[in-house]
């Protein structure tokens, strides 16, 4: 028969000499049947508890990213920790303005700080295990710290972590990057058939002026062909209508005539008058 495993104790802040405060924390776990299980992995293991040690910062070299009477140091940190679980243990102590994981020394610049906790917080990048030992809790107010051994309590810390872990990681990350915008693929789509329409109507055009006649030569001829762009923008010429009624025909027909016998008067007198003056040579 198996025996049940006992919970691990969880107690307040306990002063150690070296003014570090320990807090017993219980490890990121989950109880299987008859196993317990780090959150989100498949290997066994032995539900120890784990200790968390801190204090408030003191630093020898000041940082502006580091407020001495609103910072609070921790060391020891347990796997996988998150800033959301170290914002839910010291929250009840006062308002949490930021939570740094990693060391910051004193050339580390608050670029480098959003960077790194860029990776931390996002699935999508975050490495599976961090080794990183120290984080830095800064309060929004110097009140906080004297609050500390007091308020700060092993129960407000959150076992279940707020990222995913394991597989669910794995899954979170493929989704992120395997994401389709759709809305893009059709916009993309639209503009590679609008490209082979333009390369094909050119085609045709190059294929239309090639004529080729019965002797094998290429007749070279002219493009006709406007753009569909630039046809659009031609106003329409208004169109008149001649000749529509018979009457008009029949005056169109009467004035060539009479233009035709003027014409042919002056010529016959022209022809008159070279006779005349013995200028007339028709051979």
């Amino acid at each position: 028969m198996t025996s049940k495993m006992p919970a691990p104790a969880l107690s307040a802040a306990t002063l150690l000499p070296n003014g570090f405060y320990a807090l017993t924390l219980p490890p990121l776990m989950r109880k299987g049947k008859g196993k317990v299980y780090l959150a989100g992995h498949d290997e066994p293991l032995f539900a120890n508890p784990h200790q968390l040690f801190f204090r408030p910062h003191d630093a020898r070299v000041p940082s502006d990213l580091l407020p001495a009477d609103r910072t609070v140091f921790v060391y020891n940190l347990p796997l996988d920790t998150t800033p959301a679980q170290l914002k839910t243990l010291f929250q009840p102590a006062g308002k949490v303005e930021a939570v740094i994981i990693g060391n910051v020394g004193p050339t580390t610049t608050k670029e480098d700080v959003d960077a790194r906790m860029a990776t931390l917080t996002d699935p999508t990048t975050a490495a599976p295990h961090r080794p990183a030992e120290v984080a830095y809790v800064i309060y929004k107010k110097a009140t906080a710290l004297p609050q500390l051994p007091k308020i700060v309590h092993a129960k407000n810390w959150a076992v279940k972590a707020s990222m995913p872990m394991g597989l669910a990681r794995y899954k979170v990350r493929f989704d992120a990057t395997h994401a389709t915008d759709h809305a893009a693929l059709e916009e993309r789509a639209k503009e590679v058939i609008a490209e082979y329409d333009t390369r094909k109507a050119e085609e045709d055009r190059a294929m239309r002026t090639k004529t080729v006649d019965e002797d094998g030569f290429i007749l070279v001829t002219r493009k006709r062909g406007a753009r569909v762009e630039a046809a659009q923008n031609v106003k329409p010429k208004a169109h008149e209508l001649k000749d529509f009624y018979r009457f008009q025909m029949r005056e169109e027909k009467r004035s060539r005539l009479l233009e035709l016998r003027e014409k042919f008067a002056q010529d016959k007198k022209k022809i008159e008058e070279l006779k005349q003056s013995r200028r007339f040579k028709p051979y």
